[in-house]
């Protein structure tokens, strides 16, 4: 892997616990399980798309996945491990396009939605108390809520990422 890669997924995975941060703050005044994801999935597939189209490499996600399990490990076990299978989930669901701007696009909405499945699901069985009340209606709701708001950040993704190249390009 390049030092550019390794920089861009730095970055990037800084980018995503800021905004991951701001979600939390505006998430708490909705008290609905599973809020956070479904404010945070049309950030997290704008960045999926962003850093898979800039990094040269097919396992892009994979990469940028651990290394925020990672980090985010530090702050509570259960967030790593849903992190963790949220990212292997979508890599084996985009391993076998080869257009780099479709398993990009791909990637994107399928890790936004798959954050609220694992994290909901982890939730109510590891963690416990509240979430113990959610229902697999209403995870199933979040995933698709997840999955369509992720489509929305990829689009967006899509347009930043060509008014940067069109800007450095000039």
């Amino acid at each position: 892997m390049k030092t550019k890669d390794i920089t861009t997924i730095s970055f990037g995975v800084a980018s995503i616990i800021a905004g991951g941060f701001i979600v939390l703050a505006v998430s708490k005044l909705m008290p609905f399980p599973g809020i956070k994801f479904i404010l945070m999935a049309p950030f997290l597939s704008m960045m999926m798309y962003v850093l898979s189209m800039k990094i040269e490499n097919k396992y892009a996600i994979l990469y940028i996945g651990l290394v925020f399990a990672g980090i985010m490990s530090l702050f509570h076990v259960v967030m790593g491990l849903s992190i963790v299978t949220t990212t292997l989930l979508t890599q084996v669901s985009i391993i076998g396009f080869i257009d780099k701007d479709k398993r990009s696009m791909l990637g994107g909405i399928f890790f936004s939605m798959y954050t609220g499945l694992t994290a909901l699901i982890f939730s109510k069985h590891l963690i416990g108390g509240i979430f113990e009340n959610v229902t697999f209606i209403w995870i199933g709701i979040t995933v698709i809520i997840c999955a369509g708001f992720g489509l929305v950040g990829g689009i967006f993704g899509k347009r930043i990422l060509k008014h940067l190249n069109s800007i450095i390009s000039r």
